[in-house]
C-alpha cells in the first residue's frame, strides 16, 4: 500500500470506513484475494485417482488419470518451455494431442482440429494470457472437456474471480498447487501469484459422499522450483484431518478371524517371507510374484510345493533368480495400471499380463511388493479378475494419500484381511496411529474364507517377523471388539 493510499483510507475510517472502491483499489484486491482462495478450495471425488504427467516439478500437472480413459483428444496450450505433459498423455491414452504456443479461442483452435462435440483433455500455461479465453468460451466448449488443468496468473483483479467462478459452474476443482517460483508476501492470503488448478467436469466427477472438508493437497504435488522454499496456504486442521484418514485406513486394515484358516511362512525367514493361508491352497494352478529382484524365495517355495510355474514380473532388476526345485517364468515387465513403455521399461495392467500367459479364470495366488506401484495397479484391476485370486499376499506402502483408503475398500470387496505385520525397516513416530509406512498384508478371498465373528480381531501371529533382524520392532495392536 502507498503512503497516499494509506492517508485516503485513514480519511476514510474516520469518517465511517474504508470502502472496497477506497486507496486505488487496494482493498479491493485484498477482497479479491480472499475471495478467491475460498473458490480454489478442492472437492473430494470417490472416482478419481490423481497422477503426475509432465515432469517431476515445473512442467507437471495433476490430472485424474483414471478419468482420461475416455477422452476422444487432447490440447496444450504452453507459451515457455518444453512441453512434456502432451507426449506422455498422447503415449499412456493413444490421444491426439493438439500442441499451441499461445492461446487465441478454445473454440477456433477445437473448430479448426475438428473435435467439436468430442470429449477432450486441456493443459494450459500461458503466462497471464489464459483468463480472456477460459472467459469467451462458449459453456457448449467448455461442457466437451473432461479434465482442464491451468497454470493460473494473477490474483488482484476481480476478473480473475469471475472466470474461476465460471468455471466452477461446469467443472469440480479437484487439486490446486501453488508455484513456488511466484511466492510472495504481498498478494496474502494467498500465498503465491501463480497456480496449477485441476477441475474435472462435474458430469464425470463423482463427490465422495463420506468426505469431510476439502480435499488436502496431494503428495504427488512437487516444487516447480526445487531449490527453492515452497510455499502453500496454512491448513489449520491438516494434521488432525490426516490423522483421521490415516485412522480410518488402519481401521480397514484391522484383521478378522478365520475359522478355517492355518496360517504358514512362505518364503524367507525375514524379509521378503509372507504369511498365507496353507489349508486353502488347493486346486491351485498357477502363481505370479510382482518385485523379485535377486531372489524369490516365495515363489521357490510355493512352486516346489504345489507344483505350478510362478510368473515373475521386474523391470527394474535384471537379475533372473533360479530355483533348482521350481518352475519361474521371468518376465521383464513391470505392473501398472496402464500398457505403456517408459524409457526402456515396459509396463502392464494385472489383467493384460494373466490373460498373455492364457491363465485368464484359471485358481492363482498372486504376490505384489512393488515400493509403491501396487496402489495404482490394484485401482485399475477389474473385481471379476481379483475374484478369481485365492489370497493375496502383500507389502503396501504410504499411509497418507486418500487412494489408499480406496484400494482397501476395493479390494475388501472381494477378500477379508487375515493378517497385517509392519515392516520395520519403516518404522516412524510420525504416522500416528501407524508405527510406520510399509506394511504385509494378506487378503483370502470371501469365497474360500469363513469368519469367526465371536474371536473378534485376532492376535498378531507370531509367524511374523521383524524385516530387519537387527533393528527395533514397531507393531499396531488393536484394541478388542
Amino acid at each position: 500500500m502507498s503512503i497516499g493510499s494509506a492517508v485516503v483510507c485513514a480519511i476514510s475510517i474516520a469518517g465511517g470506513g474504508c470502502s472496497s472502491e477506497d486507496t486505488n483499489g487496494v482493498a479491493s484486491e485484498r477482497d479479491v484475494r480472499e475471495a478467491l482462495l475460498a473458490e480454489l478450495q478442492p472437492v473430494v471425488l470417490q472416482n478419481c485417482t490423481l497422477g503426475r504427467f509432465g515432469g517431476s516439478n515445473d512442467s507437471g500437472l495433476l490430472v485424474c488419470k483414471n478419468l482420461l480413459e475416455d477422452a476422444d483428444a487432447a490440447y496444450s496450450f504452453v507459451s515457455l518451455g518444453e512441453d512434456e505433459w502432451a507426449p506422455e498423455i498422447s503415449a499412456r491414452y493413444s490421444l491426439p494431442v493438439h500442441q499451441y504456443d499461445s492461446l487465441d479461442s478454445l473454440t477456433n483452435h477445437v473448430a479448426s482440429s475438428g473435435d467439436r462435440g468430442r470429449r477432450l483433455a486441456v493443459r494450459i500455461d500461458v503466462e497471464g494470457k489464459e483468463w480472456k479465453p477460459l472467459m469467451e468460451a462458449p459453456r457448449e466448449v467448455l461442457a466437451q472437456i473432461d479434465q482442464l488443468a491451468v497454470e493460473f496468473h494473477g490474483v488482484n483483479e476481480r476478473r480473475f474471480l469471475d472466470v474461476i467462478r465460471r468455471l466452477k459452474q461446469t467443472f469440480y476443482i479437484v487439486n490446486v498447487y501453488f508455484n513456488n517460483n511466484a511466492c510472495s508476501s504481498d498478494v496474502e492470503p494467498l500465498p503465491a501469484w501463480a497456480y496449477q488448478v485441476l477441475f474435472v467436469n462435474r458430469r464425470i466427477g463423482l463427490l465422495d459422499p463420506a468426505a469431510t472438508g476439502h480435499q488436502l493437497p496431494s503428495p504427488l504435488n512437487a516444487p516447480d522450483n526445487p531449490a527453492l522454499p515452497d510455499c502453500q496456504p496454512d491448513i489449520p486442521d491438516r494434521d488432525a484431518r490426516q490423522r483421521h484418514q490415516r485412522q480410518q485406513l488402519l481401521d480397514e486394515l484391522r484383521p478378522v478371524a478365520l475359522r478355517n484358516c492355518t496360517l504358514v511362512r512362505f518364503g524367507s525367514e525375514d524379509d521378503g517371507g509372507y504369511l498365507m493361508c496353507e489349508n486353502l491352497i488347493t486346486g491351485l494352478q498357477t502363481a505370479y510374484s510382482y518385485g523379485v529382484g535377486k531372489n524369490d524365495d516365495w515363489g521357490c517355495h510355493v512352486s516346489t510345493r504345489y507344483g505350478v510355474p510362478v510368473h515373475q514380473y521386474d523391470c527394474f532388476d535384471p537379475a533372473r533368480p533360479a530355483c533348482d526345485t521350481g518352475t519361474f517364468v521371468f518376465h521383464d515387465e513391470c505392473i501398472g495400471d496402464h500398457k505403456e513403455r517408459v524409457e526402456s521399461r515396459i509396463f502392464d495392467t494385472l489383467a493384460d499380463q494373466i490373460a498373455a500367459n492364457g491363465d485368464t479364470g484359471k485358481r492363482m495366488i498372486v504376490k505384489i511388493d512393488i515400493e509403491g506401484a501396487e496402489w495404482d495397479a490394484l485401482m485399475a484391476t477389474p473385481d471379476p479378475l481379483l475374484e478369481q485370486i485365492d489370497q493375496l499376499p502383500m507389502e503396501l506402502h504410504g499411509v497418507d494419500d486418500e487412494r489408499f483408503l480406496k484400494v482397501v475398500r476395493k479390494l475388501k470387496r472381494n477378500f477379508y484381511l487375515v493378517n497385517l505385520h509392519f515392516n520395520n525397516f519403516s518404522c516412524s513416530t510420525k504416522l500416528s496411529p501407524f508405527p510406520g509406512w510399509a506394511y504385509q498384508v494378506l487378503f483370502v478371498n470371501k469365497r474360500l474364507g469363513v469368519v469367526d465373528r465371536a474371536r473378534g480381531t485376532p492376535p498378531p501371529s507370531p509367524l511374523n517377523a521383524p524385516d530387519g533382524p537387527g533393528l527395533p520392532d514397531c507393531q499396531v495392536a488393536f484394541t478388542a471388539r
